[in-house]
């Protein structure tokens, strides 16, 4: 299946139809249109609205980036998303990597491909006092797939998994024929609306890349969960395999009902791994050895692949096909066109139409975490609290005359600590939890010098080539993972 490249022209719109530009940049329209990137009026650039035609309504999500909103475009009733961009040193400007961002969703021009519709600046305070914030609009989603798989109410039945697996494959695939590299699949950073369509968000860590030049490229990329073994081991020159090893992870995991590979360490993650897909050698992983962290798995267990046993009770097809995206080797994996030709999407029940897809309540990972801490807790009047359990008998029962001034008498004070110097306070300071060796063992567990809550968090500090700090989808960040979605009926 051929996926065609985009042109200059249709890049050009990249779905800003779908919010419109502000009422002071539009209203010549009878004027014929100069090129996007030269029209102007005024001071006013088309594309880059002023903040005040949009009124925010409710917040999406929050974290380390910022906050995002939903918004209501006052001229049109328009309803938008507003993702503000992190400045980590406002004397620098936009960062590198939003402006990589901002440039590739501007060439590209797909419908499985979240638009950017605008730009908004916002200027606070006096002039000078502070740096302007400045937010990106995109059209509003109802849904992330996150949000979909952790809402009780929500059963994803066979047919809408593959509708929702073959629109993740065609975006993919006109990706990599644009040669982009997403470098960031998961299910958060899926956004679903309630017309059937799914979109794919956030490419904060997105880059061009060039087939015929095997460089290096950082590996600090792609959520711990979704990262693919060659990453683990250090790979860097890495292709667009690693895109489809996520695409692997999220049908599994639309599946099963959560992420199938929740490690919590590197070395945790490719284990878990390999329990699964089995354990490297050179028939599986021809060349494994020659990456720079092999070593670190080879006193590991050896475990058999049974990729196809797992995921047997959901088919031969699925079985078959997340047999195949889930290969220790990249060059064994299919690419995303070779994906879309499988017998998975040929066979009953086939992939339904968008326009048959339910409507489903408004589902983000967001929500879903607020509605789990303001859950309330259970009354201690619905059911009796167990008696407490005392770890130590009490002492026996003595006469006062005996008690007084003895072991057991309230005046008894203990025992003095040890001197400072003493091998007892050295051997405490050794095992404290706040000691050097045990900060250096947590940094170090960590992974490359990130601080991780639940396997998704990634502050990654490496700009080996421009990659930044990953957010967590394309609102907002995930928290913790909890299934829910239903499996393959």
């Amino acid at each position: 299946m051929s996926v065609p490249r985009p042109d200059a022209g249709a890049a050009a719109h990249s779905g800003s139809q779908q919010v419109p530009m502000s009422s002071t940049a539009s209203s010549n329209s009878n004027t014929p249109s100069p090129p996007r990137d030269r029209r102007r009026d005024g001071k006013k650039f088309v594309g880059c609205s002023p903040f005040d035609d949009y009124e925010l309504t409710t917040k999406l999500g929050e974290g380390t980036f910022g906050e995002v909103h939903k918004a209501v475009h006052k001229a049109t009733g328009a309803v938008v998303a507003l993702k503000r961009v992190l400045m980590h040193n406002e004397k620098e400007g936009l960062p590198i990597t939003a402006i990589r961002e901002i440039k590739l969703l501007k060439s590209l021009n797909h419908p499985n491909i979240v638009p950017l519709a605008d730009m908004l600046v916002r200027h606070e305070g006096s002039a000078g006092a502070q740096a302007p914030s400045v937010y990106m609009v995109f059209p509003y989603m109802e849904h992330d797939l996150t949000g979909l798989l952790e809402n009780p109410k929500i059963q994803l039945r066979p047919e809408h998994i593959k509708l929702y697996l073959r629109q993740l494959l065609e975006g993919t695939a006109y990706l990599h024929a644009s040669r982009v590299m997403h470098r960031d699949m998961k299910a958060s950073n899926l956004l679903i609306n309630n017309d059937g369509g799914l979109f794919i968000a956030d490419f904060g860590l997105a880059r061009a890349f060039n087939p015929d030049e095997k460089k290096d490229m950082t590996r600090c990329v792609v959520t711990r969960w979704y990262r693919p073994p060659e990453l683990l081991l250090g790979e860097r020159k890495y292709t667009t395999a690693i895109d489809m090893w996520g695409i692997g992870c999220i049908f599994a995991e639309m599946l099963v009902g959560k992420p199938v590979f929740q490690g919590s360490t590197d070395l945790n993650q490719i284990d878990q791994v390999m329990r699964v897909c089995g354990s490297p050698n050179d028939a599986l992983w021809p060349g494994w050895r020659d990456l720079p962290d092999c070593r670190q798995v080879e006193s590991f267990g050896v475990y058999p692949r049974r990729v196809r046993d797992e995921f047997a009770r959901f088919g031969d097809e699925a079985a078959d096909l997340l047999d195949q995206l889930l290969q220790l080797d990249a060059r064994r994996r299919p690419t995303a066109a070779e994906a879309l030709k499988h017998r998975l999407f040929f066979t009953a029940p086939f992939p339904a139409r968008p326009e048959d897809m339910p409507t489903f309540e408004h589902s983000h990972e967001f929500d879903r975490r607020k509605h789990r801490s303001q859950r309330p807790r259970q009354s201690p009047h619905a059911q009796p609290a167990p008696p407490p359990q005392r770890l130590s008998p009490l002492p026996p029962q003595m006469p006062d005359a005996q008690r007084q001034g003895g072991r057991h008498s309230s005046s008894h004070q203990p025992p003095p600590p040890p001197p400072p110097h003493s091998p007892a306070r050295r051997r405490a300071r050794r095992d404290s939890p706040y000691s050097r060796s045990s900060r250096n063992d947590r940094y170090r567990d960590a992974g490359y010098g990130a601080s991780y809550r639940d396997g998704r968090r990634a502050d990654y500090h490496s700009y080996a080539d421009g990659g930044g700090g990953a957010s967590r989808n394309g609102y907002h960040q995930r928290g913790q993972s909890s299934g829910g979605g239903a499996g393959w009926r």
